[in-house]
């Protein structure tokens, strides 16, 4: 009887003694040190005591596929050596790493992309605004400050603001006549407000069936433009415990459980609508997010860079939530600086750039990690940061806690359910911006690791995406903050245009910007150098005419993914710039100046008829710098007219002076 009693403690405890999976396990913590000398890149992770060997693909950014292995390492090795890398380009590593768990095969996955000096990105082209009208006049000035940011962060704002009544369906009329209006131009959209909430399938992505089996918020349909391929005929169910959730024929909700086509823009919301637990208004709510937004861009604040993960699911036969904190964070900080501890004690002592936490919970918290109640009454003192637990997901519940986490008075900036599926952000510790980031995970289930194969019963084929993935915050926010310079003056006198600014302390050098209408893009007219505090701009764009000028910090970033220029938010000013004294004096010297713009860099100078002197013709760059000077006898000219060429110049703009004696003429010259 002894004997037995044993036998059955041990046949109980067998799987206890089994070893227990963790989401590290299915993990590689990749980061890299690059080399610029003898360009190179050097992948690291830590010693993985478990793995059998590692696979190491490589990509360039825009391609759509990994193509074969590049190499194939022992479960051993803990680095790998690009030899191929160029000095200026970036590639995107993927690492599988195989083991075994309890005699089942598994794999862990690693993503990095990686460079040495990156250029920055100046231009990320047009951004659609929605503006709940709820806050068009309350917060007019901060919604402005807003788009001015935008602005200065190198995109063209294309503002609405609308009813938060509208249907879905004339929301989305919106957004596609501006994004047909712009073909390859409108890139991004941001909800600001409780823009109408589109809901879409019949699915419970937690798993809580039958009560939470039904429609969920779906912001992709807002950035899917084949519209007729989101239909409401299908889907009849009301069982779920949340009205919302309840999806019926013709009732508004659509029935697609499944992306039917890609989003195609990058697509964030802030929408602190029924939020009570906050004992204040939802307008105070968002100027309270719209001046952490802004601190944030020009450094008022700070966080720390490294990041903090909570995990009270572990591996999870596999869906292991956590890894997208562990995979995600160590490209970004390195893997010394992600470290496992719990959520709030950590976020309340110190600050950190990212956290992830995941546990059981509900809509208004995620178990042992975070309840909406913290978010009210604590700082919680991270900027980015991932949830992951039962209900929470369906973010457009009473008191999300997802929303929450915005909305308190504290650093948070975004955030989004990871787990189902994963979330890939590894592209930030470049440069990029988090709407880049929701894009990539909404669009590609095929080149990432997004969710355990076979699991969620609408995912049928390879390449099949769910509806629910969402951010909630700034699609445009970035991870990596330049302190701005500041614009003191831009004056205009003689048709020349003179900016100062304040210093940035971040400034490695400055970038000079110009355009003649903030819905156009600025284009860069000059770099000076950190030391430099005024620029003189000798031919502006646009005579008797306001031009805008931006200001923009540059600096060499390092990260645990190599290192990228990158660009503080611009400093714009404006000013009318005044007629030159002697361009009024034309008439005395030359009629025309012809062709303009010129296709091949061919110029004809026609002067008045009867001058009888010496003329100094004269071309500068928009530096000031001479690129071409002649001197001519008028007398030996054919038909008053004199020709000359800037073909071995580089297409742009430039200043022509012709200087008869009597007269001077001063002309802007466009060579494209």
């Amino acid at each position: 009887m002894k004997h037995f009693y044993v036998s059955l403690c041990l046949w109980l405890l067998a799987p206890m003694l089994l070893r227990a999976q963790t989401s590290k396990d299915f993990s590689v913590l990749v980061s890299a040190d690059v080399q610029s000398s003898a360009p190179k890149i050097i992948l690291n992770w830590p010693v993985d005591n478990i793995s059998s060997g590692y696979q190491v693909f490589r990509k360039t950014k825009s391609a759509t596929s990994w193509g074969a292995a590049i190499a194939s390492l022992p479960g051993s090795a803990t680095t790998y050596t690009d030899n191929a890398a160029v000095e200026g380009q970036a590639y995107e590593y993927r690492i599988i790493k195989s083991f075994t768990a309890n005699n089942i095969a598994y794999n862990g996955y690693g993503y990095i992309f990686a460079g040495a000096k990156v250029p920055a990105i100046e231009n990320r082209d047009k951004i659609i605004l929605l503006v709940d009208k709820e806050f068009t006049s309350s917060l007019a000035t901060e919604i402005k400050r807003l788009e001015m940011d935008l602005i200065g962060e190198g995109w063209q704002v294309i503002r609405y603001d609308v009813d938060r009544t509208d249907k879905v369906t004339d929301v989305k009329k919106i957004i596609t006549t501006a994004y047909n209006a712009n073909p390859g131009k409108v890139k991004a959209l941001f909800l600001l407000g409780h823009i109408p909430v589109p809901y879409s399938g019949n699915y419970a992505v937690d798993h809580h069936f039958p009560d939470h089996v039904g429609a969920w918020p779906a912001d992709v349909y807002y950035g899917s433009m084949d519209d007729n391929a989101w239909t409401d005929y299908e889907v009849d169910n009301d069982a779920a415990a949340r009205p919302q959730n309840h999806n019926v024929p013709d009732d508004g909700k659509f029935d697609n459980d499944v992306l039917p086509s890609d989003v195609m823009l990058q697509i964030g919301r802030v929408d602190f609508h029924n939020l009570p637990a906050f004992k204040t208004t939802e307008t105070e709510l968002m100027r309270r997010y719209l001046n952490k937004d802004h601190n944030w861009r020009t450094k008022v604040y700070s966080a720390t860079e490294k990041a903090v993960i909570e995990d009270n699911f572990g591996g999870a036969s596999g869906e292991a939530f956590a890894a997208s904190g562990y995979y995600n964070f160590a490209p970004m900080f390195g893997e010394s600086n992600v470290i496992t501890a719990d959520y709030i004690n950590s976020l309340t002592k110190d600050t950190f750039m990212w956290s992830y936490g995941c546990g059981g919970g509900s809509y208004t918290s995620v178990g042992g990690v975070a309840t909406t109640n913290d978010f009210v009454n604590r700082k919680i003192n991270t900027v980015f940061t991932m949830l992951f637990g039962s209900y929470s997901g369906d973010w457009d519940s009473q008191d999300n806690i997802l929303r929450a986490s915005l909305a308190g008075d504290n650093m948070v900036l975004a955030s989004a359910w990871s787990g189902r599926p994963h979330w890939n952000f590894h592209h930030m510790a470049l440069g990029e911006n988090i709407g880049y980031s929701t894009h990539l995970t909404q669009n590609d289930y095929i080149n990432y690791f997004r969710t355990k194969e076979f699991y969620h019963p609408p995912l049928k084929k390879p390449g099949d995406r769910l509806v629910t993935p969402a951010l909630l915050g700034d699609p445009t926010i970035r991870m990596h903050v330049v302190a701005p310079p500041a614009i003191k003056s831009a004056k205009s006198s003689n048709a020349t245009v003179t900016l100062s600014w304040n210093k940035s302390a971040d400034a490695e050098e400055y970038y000079i910007y110009r355009t003649t209408d903030l819905k156009s893009p600025f284009v860069r007219a000059a770099k000076v150098a950190a030391t430099d505090t005024v620029f003189t701009d000798n031919a502006p764009l646009n005579i008797g005419v306001k031009n805008y000028y931006m200001v923009r910090a540059v600096k060499l970033q390092s990260s645990a993914s190599g290192t990228y220029y990158n660009l503080s938010q611009g400093s714009i000013d404006s000013v009318n710039v005044a007629a030159s004294v002697s361009e009024n004096m034309h008439a005395n010297v030359a009629l025309q100046v012809y062709p303009n713009p010129s296709q091949n860099g061919r110029f004809t100078i026609a002067l008045v008829p009867g001058l009888n002197t010496t003329c100094t013709i004269q071309v500068t760059d928009i530096t000031g710098r001479v690129v071409y000077t002649r001197q001519v006898n008028t007398q030996s000219l054919h038909a008053n007219r004199l020709d000359f060429s800037l073909q071995q110049m580089a297409k742009g703009m430039y200043t022509l002076q012709v200087n008869a004696g009597n007269g001077i003429y001063t002309h802007k010259l466009i060579y494209r």
